[in-house]
């Protein structure tokens, strides 16, 4: 299967090319090529067992694929860890939930912007000068995320209470907290 973009002139953020993945004798992607430029949106269907888990999966490096290359941003990153590609700006949601049921949905969102921080331990005991700026930076993030997901009410509520979608949502605004150039995402 190939999914290639019309010419734009806009930049390819990722590209994947001939990916090919085994599970034993169950070849799940064969020879699976895809472009996405900037800006763009694309939806992956298809029914169970198609490879739809399998693509993300290979995009955000949970799985490494037999053969083919995924690039992003013109940069080999098919042996790259997941947190790695994380650090480069790919994010995603699971088909499950990954948020913390005790924390509320502010907070769930807080932590997606982990990986960003660049202040250390001690200065954070002390709380003062870059990590201060730091934290207030994420909040002020965090609650722009959340006015975009209309959490707004659901602000100080624990995950935990929340309906399923509303913990889609969350999940979905801690992916976003990476301020991430690839966002894949299960549908609610």
């Amino acid at each position: 299967m190939t999914i290639e973009a019309m010419p734009t002139g806009r930049p390819a953020v990722l590209e994947a090319e001939a990916l090919c993945l085994r599970f034993g004798a169950v070849e799940t992607l064969k020879s699976v090529s895809l472009t996405v430029l900037e800006g763009e949106i694309h939806a992956v269907i298809g029914p169970n067992g198609a490879g739809k888990s399998s693509l993300l999966n290979c995009f955000s490096g949970f799985y490494r694929p037999q053969s083919g290359s995924v690039r992003f941003k013109g940069q080999e990153i098919s042996g790259l860890a997941p947190h790695r590609r994380a650090e480069m700006g790919i994010s995603r949601t699971f088909q499950g939930i990954q948020t913390y049921p005790s924390l509320t949905a502010r907070e769930n969102i807080l932590t997606g912007f982990h990986m960003r921080m660049r202040t250390g331990p001690f200065s954070a005991l002390l709380w003062w000068g870059p990590t201060r700026r730091e934290e207030e930076e994420f909040a002020a993030r965090a609650e722009k995320i959340i006015e975009f997901l209309e959490l707004e009410e659901q602000r100080h509520t624990h995950v935990g209470d929340m309906s399923y979608g509303m913990r889609k949502r969350v999940d979905l605004g801690r992916a976003m907290a990476l301020d991430p150039a690839i966002l894949s995402r299960w549908p609610a």
